[in-house]
């Protein structure tokens, strides 16, 4: 899927919730994101008007297991 930014104040974590229909979890999305779009990670917070994103098929994205850290028990 490919994505153009046509508003102010997008960030590429909110254009990309929003292109997914707000998916519940987005644990890995934006990572997938930026290592399919060369340069995209260099850009300002803040996209430029008319930045295009390609979203790779989010399908594929593994959830990994982190052990939980507790600093005091």
């Amino acid at each position: 899927m490919r994505i153009r930014i046509e508003r102010d104040g997008m960030a590429l974590d909110l254009a990309i919730w929003e292109a997914l229909s707000r998916p519940d979890d987005m644990t890995g999305i934006v990572e997938m994101v930026l290592d399919s779009n060369r340069g995209l990670a260099d850009l300002p917070l803040v996209l430029p008007l008319g930045t295009e994103i390609d979203i790779p098929d989010v399908g594929a994205v593994e959830q990994q297991v982190r052990p939980v850290v507790r600093l005091w028990d």
